[in-house]
């Protein structure tokens, strides 16, 4: 026999072994896998499964095992017919199988929650900044203003709530950054720099401290233009909210 030859009748396969053999078996649609993975030619065409013994070979194909195991699941609507894994030899188009029921079956029960504006239930918050670091006090708030700390949170949805800052005046920063922090705008024109050192900013605008540090911290898009006005910042203890009953933001 040849080198590379199928062991068995030279005619099953076209003299060839392995997946070569079974690519021409299956465009004539005569490939078969039994138990344990491997190929056999069918018997279908040759004209001699008239006898028993072919009958128990054809059912030696088909009968199910103790062993045998199915992609289906129970309420499947796709797979009547359970899938038997043993007709499948590549392990990837069994991952790809048993996934692709599962997503058209719905199996995983869980679909992804996506917020409306009118089911947004907004709440009212006072921070006192009195002796808070800035870096901390603007993190926290940025949070509650972009609503992620709801389960609801949606990325493209204002799920925040409202912030008033009372104390503005009062907040620090530490180690020497209150010396060195500088505040810089500039026009566009020639000249146009201007700075202005954190010290000074303190005294003449607390509320744009504390503004420009949470800003800074939000999303560079509309939604956080929209989500910027929802913040209230005074520089002393006393705001203009108390009807909307505003709860104590713990930090």
């Amino acid at each position: 026999m040849r080198r590379g030859s199928f062991h068995g009748p030279k005619g099953d396969n076209g003299g060839l072994r392995g997946r070569r053999g079974e690519a021409r078996l299956r465009r004539r649609g005569d490939v078969r896998r039994d138990v344990n993975g491997i190929a056999a030619p069918s018997r279908k065409g040759r004209g001699d499964n008239e006898g028993e013994e072919e009958e128990q070979e054809e059912r030696k194909w088909r009968a199910p095992t103790k062993d045998h195991i199915s992609l289906s699941h129970p309420g499947s609507s796709l797979c009547k017919n359970s899938v038997d894994i043993r007709a499948i030899k590549d392990y990837n188009m069994l991952f790809y199988c048993y996934f692709a029921l599962s997503a058209f079956d719905g199996w995983f029960g869980m679909k992804t929650f996506s917020a409306k504006e009118q089911d947004v239930d907004r709440r009212w918050y006072v921070a006192d900044a009195d002796g808070k670091v800035l870096g901390r006090l603007a993190a926290r708030i940025a949070t509650v203003l972009l609503g992620k700390h709801k389960p609801i949170y949606t990325a493209h949805v204002d799920t925040g709530d409202y912030v008033i800052v009372t104390n503005a005046s009062k907040v620090r920063l530490t180690g020497a950054k209150s010396k060195n922090k500088v505040y810089k705008r500039f026009s566009g024109y020639p000249g146009g720099l201007r700075e202005v050192p954190f010290s000074e900013k303190i005294k003449t605008k607390p509320e744009e401290v504390i503004r420009r540090a949470v800003r800074g911290m939000m999303p560079k898009n509309l939604l956080a233009r929209q989500m910027i006005k929802k913040l209230k910042i005074y520089a002393g203890p006393d705001h203009p909210h108390e009807a909307q009953q505003p709860e104590t933001l713990e930090m």
